[in-house]
């Protein structure tokens, strides 16, 4: 009966080792996506600065032209 629960306590102690490892990639996977998200925000900000830098140079252009 002992080696029973030996291998019960093995394959126990397996799982929850198994179960901390993909809790460590938990954290991985979401500061990730948070960076993602991050990043694809800032570049949605950056091209409607650049949008509104281009209305802003195609009025001003033509005051230059004669």
């Amino acid at each position: 009966m002992g080696s029973v629960w030996q291998q019960y306590n093995f394959k126990s102690e397996h799982r929850q080792h198994r179960l901390k490892e993909i809790q460590g990639y938990e954290w991985v996977l979401i500061f990730s996506w948070l960076g993602a998200l991050v990043l694809w925000g800032f570049t949605w900000w950056a091209a409607f600065r650049l949008l509104c830098n281009m209305v802003q140079l195609v009025r001003y252009v033509p005051r230059l032209l004669p």
